[in-house]
């Protein structure tokens, strides 16, 4: 029987096991059987062979006894020992572990790793750190007796596998199998898996070399990827600042150590004039005014060098000669080594700045309608005056009844009134006083220095003159006055607010004086002052406190004497007991405005006492009350005479207002409407003072109104030579044409009760026919007229 031992070759590197080990197979005469191998999903090439060294003859019994193989024996999976070996990091855990895993194999009993004298394992390991289970391993049987170890019991086969790289065997693993045996192999065998495993070993050397290559590559173009980004983006940041530099709104240039201009921006060109050309390589001293203090330029050259950084306000000289401020900031540039290689200069043309910040300092110190100085900037004059030392006078102009040109013409006109008066002003007072505007129509002006106070009085008498001509207002001819208040220092005062606060009192006096007048100021006007104060702070207390009453004064008709209305007079009763007639607190009223809440009151007591005298059964007296122009002007007067009315509904008829002359012919047409909303309501209204005013006739007889009332001047009059009985006849005539009632006031003689009868006069009144009384008194008149 022939002894036919297979032997196995186990290959992990297919190339190898098809080019190499195969071929010299077949060269041989060696069958070869492949099988495709997959463990662990690793493809693997399985070659059988099977060689014939010798024959003899053998027993059948003995022929049942020799090995075939056993394919529980899976040597296909000895290369992850091998691949253990590689992959471990100390010899002796390799060793145990390569031997525990030897007895993991089915049919294997037991096993040993032996390694050739001389051999650094961990040396080889180190060298090949890229093995797998893909590195080539060769497996063979070793048929020598003389290696089968001692221990071997009937049965068992050892089993020697060979790790080689090339023609050195790294080592040698041992086995003792179970079941069958392996023959060895012979060297040529050998030699040929050993060449296989050399080129695959090569080979795999190589990948991992062009491995290595490949990720340095990689690596030094991400190198070189990044520094190409950065410096891309470092070309990018250098071209915007650039571009910053040059569209910048400031001038920015650029000069070396030696001053000479190396880079100007646009800013630079367009702010100077000067073209980039004509700049570079020259020194800034081309734009150097001459306005600066000697020494100034090299105080900035030693601070910039000095490495400090200088900012200060230029004042530069453009191209064309003209000047410009810049708010410029120069500072050093240093290289690598910290020394100062330029110097980099920005600046802003702050010149429009600085010339709004003169605008509005001059706007704040001055009025803007008049352009005159105001009250703080005269008062700063007047203290530098007094500190100079010399006399000086301080005066307070006002023009004379400017509020009824308001009134009547608007705020416009009158702002154009007020310029024309300021020019005038100017003209005259130029160059020896200075002019300012107080507010409204109130003007100062200081007069510095000066000999006496009749230079003062002479001064005065010239701005008297400024207003001797006519003002054209909307077309019309307008002719006004003015008053003038003068306070003398050091006589009058050792400040600036002392001179013009006595001269504002100086002022008062004038216009109490009538106006069109000049006066210097006295001690005195302080205390009278000081009691218009007072007055002024007792009235705003006495409607709170009840101290104002109505007193009234019988109306007679002048044909019958009976009683047939009443005019209410208003009186101030003061804390001391005493009565103040209306000339005394009236004219105060009208001025603070404390005539439009007092007025009412007095619509309100009027209607009361109507009710009153109506419930005692004295029948309807009609009650006559002044409605002042600033009253009747408030836009709530109509509003606050419908409600009092509402609380007095059967006063229809009964109550009657007087408004004079001027008031109804302010604004005619907007008068007409509000009299006959007023008339409407059942208010009588009557025309008071008529004849002193400027009536037009053909408003008159629009106007809806019930009576003329004849001023007491024309009345007084009525004298067997004055003039006044003609006018008054006159009046009385008119007033009948126009169907109206005519009333006198001032009636008290007996001769102009007669002249009054005579000429068919309706109404009269005065002390002949009665004085005021207060409303009890009257309530007894008209009781005992009654009875």
């Amino acid at each position: 029987m022939v002894d036919e031992t297979p032997e196995y070759i186990i290959m992990l590197d297919e190339h190898a096991c098809i080019h190499n080990l195969a071929p010299w197979l077949k060269a041989h005469g060696r069958p070869v059987r492949r099988t495709l191998v997959s463990v662990d999903g690793v493809h693997r090439i399985r070659a059988l062979y099977t060689r014939t060294p010798h024959r003899r003859l053998v027993s059948p019994r003995l022929a049942r006894t020799i090995w075939r193989p056993d394919p529980r024996i899976q040597i296909s999976a000895l290369p992850r020992l091998i691949a253990a070996l590689a992959g471990a990091r100390g010899l002796s855990q390799v060793l145990a572990r390569a031997e525990c895993a030897l007895r993991t194999f089915p049919g294997v009993r037991s096993g040993h790793i032996r390694l050739e004298r001389g051999h650094r394992l961990t040396r080889r390991h180190d060298a090949l750190p890229a093995w797998r289970e893909e590195t080539p391993v060769a497996l063979a049987r070793r048929g020598s007796r003389h290696l089968l170890p001692a221990h071997l019991l009937p049965g068992d086969y050892w089993v020697t596998l060979r790790l080689t790289d090339g023609s050195r065997v790294l080592g040698c693993l041992g086995l003792v199998a179970c079941q069958g045996a392996l023959l060895g192999i012979g060297p040529e065998l050998l030699r040929a898996a050993a060449h296989s495993i050399s080129d695959a070993l090569t080979r795999e050397q190589w990948r991992n070399h062009r491995k290595r290559l490949q990720d340095l590559q990689t690596r030094r173009g991400v190198e070189l990827a990044a520094e190409i980004a950065a410096r891309r983006r470092a070309e990018q940041e250098l071209r915007r600042l650039t571009v910053a530099v040059e569209q910048a709104g400031d001038s920015v240039f650029l000069i070396d150590k030696a001053g000479a201009i190396r880079y100007v921006n646009k800013a630079f060109e367009r702010i100077t004039g000067y073209s980039r050309d004509e700049v570079i390589g020259h020194t800034p001293r081309m734009l150097r005014s001459g306005h600066h203090e000697p020494g100034f330029y090299e105080r900035v050259w030693h601070e910039i060098c000095g490495g400090r950084t200088y900012r200060d306000v230029f004042i530069n000289r453009r191209k064309d000669g003209s000047l410009y401020y810049e708010q410029a900031t120069i500072a050093p540039l240093r290289d690598e080594s910290g020394s100062i290689s330029y110097f980099v200069s920005t600046g802003r043309d702050i010149t429009d700045r600085l010339a709004t910040e003169e605008r509005l300092r001059h706007l704040a110190e001055h009025d803007a309608l008049t352009g005159l100085a105001i009250r703080p900037r005269l008062l700063q004059q007047i203290d530098t005056a007094i500190q100079a030392g010399a006399p000086l006078a301080v005066m307070i102009i006002d023009l004379d009844r400017f509020q009824r040109v308001n009134d009547t013409f608007g705020p416009v006109a009158s702002d154009e009134v007020v310029q024309e008066f300021a020019n005038r002003l100017r003209t005259l007072a130029a160059p020896r006083m200075m002019l300012a505007r107080l507010g409204g129509d109130e003007f100062a002006g200081l007069l510095a220095p000066i000999a006496d106070h009749e230079e003062a009085a002479v001064f005065a008498d010239r701005l008297e003159a400024a207003v001797l001509d006519p003002f054209m207002v909307l077309g019309h001819e307008l002719f006004l006055t003015i008053s003038v208040g003068i306070s003398l220092y050091p006589e009058d005062g050792t400040d600036a607010q002392s001179l013009l606060k006595n001269a504002g009192s100086a002022l008062d006096q004038a216009k109490l004086r009538g106006g069109n007048t000049y006066e210097f100021y006295v001690a005195e006007m302080n205390a009278r002052s000081l009691d218009r104060l007072t007055l002024e702070a007792r009235l705003r207390r006495a409607l709170q406190r009840d101290e104002f009453a109505l007193f009234y004064q019988p109306q007679i008709d002048v044909t019958t004497g009976s009683i047939i209305g009443v005019e209410a007079l208003m009186r101030w009763r003061q804390e001391s007991g005493a009565i103040v007639l209306p000339s005394g607190f009236v004219p105060l009223l009208e001025e603070t405005g404390l005539i439009i809440p007092t007025g009412e009151w007095a619509v309100r007591t009027a209607l009361q006492q109507i009710a009153a005298w109506r419930h005692a059964g004295l029948g309807d007296t009609r009650i006559s009350v002044n409605i002042s122009a600033r009253q009747f002007r408030q836009r709530a007067f109509l509003a606050t005479l419908s409600e009092a009315l509402a609380q007095y509904p059967q006063s229809e008829g009964v109550l009657e207002l007087e408004l004079t002359e001027s008031v109804v012919m302010e604004g005619a047409q907007s008068a007409i409407d509000m009299l006959a909303t007023i008339s409407d309501m059942g208010v009588r209204l009557t025309i008071d003072d008529f004849g002193t005013g400027y009536s037009s006739l053909s408003y008159l007889r629009r106007f809806p109104i019930n009576a003329l009332k004849i001023d007491q001047s024309f009345v007084t009059d009525i004298t067997q030579q004055g003039d006044g009985g003609a006018i008054t006849a006159a009046i009385i005539t008119l007033a009948h044409e126009l169907s109206l009632d005519v009333i006198a006031e001032g009636v008290e003689t007996e001769y102009q009760l007669l002249f009054l009868r005579n000429h068919h006069c309706d109404v009269a009144q005065g002390f002949l026919l009665g004085r005021p009384l207060p409303a009890d008194d009257l309530t007894e008149l008209l009781a005992r007229r009654a009875g």
